[in-house]
């Protein structure tokens, strides 16, 4: 997420949305939550305040951050994800 025009791309992508959004009658933080579209799989940092960090900086670009305490855990963590959309994640995985 240093790819400063990845972030860039993000960053209009995300402000594109939540003024459409805005447009639609949403308030700025409703917009700002229904914008969020894009995941960040990283895992956590030693410490909760850079991590917390982390999450602001990256909810400014309309990406959600999916932590991971190690990245084995990653095919459960993507199930989650799949899941909670109402997906059927063991008919893909």
């Amino acid at each position: 997420m240093i790819d400063e025009n990845l972030r860039r791309l993000l960053y209009y992508s995300g402000s594109e949305r939540v003024r459409s959004y805005e447009a639609e009658g949403l308030s700025y933080d409703e917009a700002c939550s229904e914008s969020l579209r894009h995941f960040a799989v990283l895992c956590h940092t030693s410490s909760g305040a850079v991590d917390q960090a982390i999450e602001r900086s990256l909810g400014d670009l309309g990406v959600s951050v999916a932590w991971l305490n190690k990245f084995e855990e990653l095919p459960d963590r993507l199930g989650q994800i799949y899941s909670s959309s109402g997906a059927k994640w063991d008919e893909v995985y």
